[in-house]
């Protein structure tokens, strides 16, 4: 790849979780202005290479993708799960491929392009990692002052974590099911905020865009806020029990969900309740990925009761901070 070239459009027929990755990584690198020879002077890997990784030809490691996020200031958590997704996705694609024409499977580095019946499908390869890892290069210097702050926050951390250890044997451990975590309904309202809801940072409504690997429509952005894996479920599976459970329109609080689960895609509705807007309680305040605008802070004043198609719903993840353990 000559020093001016663009990246290359990604292939048609990627995985979809691959393609949301990469899709981010180049919005990432696109908005640090770090051309490809800016990203391999300051981490061990080469321009072809990262050339290659954000064009699809070959797979991109997970330490890669952890030096974009380090490197560019994007959130490490959120490309990290992005990654893992998009790694089964690929890895069960690469599993079920056929063998080619001579009864052999085909092997080696790059991409390949194998189907049943005619049909093109782009398997990803990984290539050799280079020496010396893919974390950002470092000074000397910046080295030994790193190490020891690691070193300093080491021997901190080891005396706070052993009090903590002790003050809060009641907090809750990590919830059983592997695609969420715990979150207090201030961090709930904090990561819905992330979307600069009523400003002209929102981030615009799209059942088909993607904006930090979760769908830009209701249900993806209850998903981000709720930490759910991406694209987010949609409006009938958060209803389904497996992410919340019904309660009372009397017991809502910040973080709970207002959900019309019925309908298509059009008709559907997610809302995260923020306050009653009222002392009757008939409005109330929402956080919403409204269509037609984006996100959105508002008042609606849709029925709660047995005969309406809203009900009030409850995240299983949400800690409340007065009990010892979040229901479930």
């Amino acid at each position: 790849m000559s020093r001016s070239r663009q990246l290359s459009p990604l292939p048609d027929d990627l995985p979809q979780a691959v393609r949301t990755l990469l899709g981010e990584l180049r919005l990432l690198r696109d908005r640090s202005g770090y051309d490809l020879r800016a990203l391999a002077s300051k981490t061990h890997a080469s321009r072809s290479s990262w050339g290659r990784w954000l064009s699809g030809e070959t797979w991109i490691p997970r330490e890669a993708v952890a030096s974009m996020a380090e490197l560019c200031a994007g959130d490490a958590d959120q490309l990290n799960a992005l990654w893992q997704r998009a790694d089964d996705e690929r890895r069960a694609r690469q599993f079920a491929r056929p063998a080619d024409a001579n009864g052999a499977t085909l092997a080696g580095g790059g991409t390949s392009t194998v189907g049943a019946a005619g049909a093109s499908t782009t398997i990803l390869k990984e290539e050799p990692e280079p020496s010396g890892g893919l974390r950002p290069t470092r000074s000397r210097r910046g080295w030994i002052v790193f190490a020891g702050i690691i070193l300093t926050c080491a021997v901190v951390g080891g005396a706070v974590g052993l009090g903590l250890g002790l003050s809060l044997r009641s907090a809750p451990a990590q919830p059983a099911r592997p695609y969420t975590q715990w979150l207090t309904r201030t961090e709930v309202v904090a990561r819905l905020q992330m979307w600069h809801p009523h400003s002209d940072l929102r981030i615009p409504y799209s059942q088909g865009r993607f904006y930090q690997g979760y769908r830009t429509d209701g249900s993806g952005y209850a998903s981000m806020a709720l930490g759910l894996p991406v694209p987010g479920p949609n409006s009938p599976d958060l209803a389904s029990g497996q992410y919340c459970h019904r309660i009372e329109p009397a017991e809502l609080l910040p973080g709970d969900l207002i959900i019309n689960p019925t309908g298509d895609a059009g008709t559907r509705q997610v809302a995260i309740f923020d306050k009653w807007a009222d002392a009757p309680h008939t409005r109330y305040w929402v956080y919403q990925q409204r269509r037609g605008y984006g996100t959105d802070h508002l008042v609606l004043s849709y029925r709660l009761d047995a005969n309406s198609q809203y009900h009030a719903y409850r995240p299983l993840n949400i800690h409340e901070i007065s009990s010892p353990r979040p229901p479930t």
